[in-house]
């Protein structure tokens, strides 16, 4: 049985698209899923767009700040840090909570520390101000009915706009997508029925 976590968008590169003329099939192997979720979280580390985090600012007071100075790379990496050391404990052997987590369908520390490492990487300076800014002139000025949403620039550019693999994106695990996605429905309308009153409601 193959592990659906770790099906890639597209193959490794051109050569390994021209031989299978199709999606590659996922690997099975444990030991392969954590490798394929260790080149995730590499590749986003080394994503020109997560470089840029360091030139983007992150608005926070300069009494928490401290003398550091704080920008979202900074951020970020905070962010990871605490994400994979949550999802350490959750998944510990012995923790009353693994049990749960794992009828959840489990939590893998490095999907979790990629996911934590992508989640800024759509955001723009200033923000959620610059944010709501960028939202509005979307709107009002090029009449884009979704506007903008840093969440779904984030997701834009590990499945189009990075330029890693031929097909466009980051060709990441369907796990990692699945987690740095959050939020499978537009800004602007709920879906209906709510995911919430579904009789299976929707993971990842």
């Amino acid at each position: 049985m193959t592990d659906p976590r770790t099906a890639r968008r597209a193959p490794a590169s051109i050569a390994d698209e021209a031989a299978a003329g199709a999606l590659p099939q996922p690997v099975s192997d444990e030991a392969d899923a954590r490798r394929a979720f260790r080149e995730d979280l590499e590749r986003i580390r080394f994503s020109p767009y997560y470089s840029r985090l360091a030139m983007v600012t992150q608005v926070i007071s300069q009494n928490g700040a401290g003398q550091g100075v704080h920008n979202r790379l900074t951020h970020t990496i905070k962010v990871t840090s605490v994400a994979r050391a949550i999802a350490v404990s959750l998944t510990e052997p012995g923790d009353p909570r693994a049990a749960a987590v794992e009828a959840l369908g489990g939590c893998d520390r490095t999907v979790v520390q990629a996911a934590a490492s992508a989640h800024d990487l759509g955001h723009p300076p200033f923000g959620h101000l610059g944010e709501s800014v960028l939202d509005r002139i979307a709107r009002n000025t090029y009449g884009l009915r979704d506007g903008f949403d840093g969440n779904a620039q984030t997701f834009r550019i590990i499945t189009a706009l990075d330029a890693l693999h031929p097909s466009g994106g980051m060709n990441l695990t369907a796990a990692t997508r699945a987690a740095v996605l959050k939020y499978p429905w537009c800004s602007t309308d709920l879906p209906t029925p709510h995911p919430s009153a579904a009789a299976e409601p929707p993971r990842g």
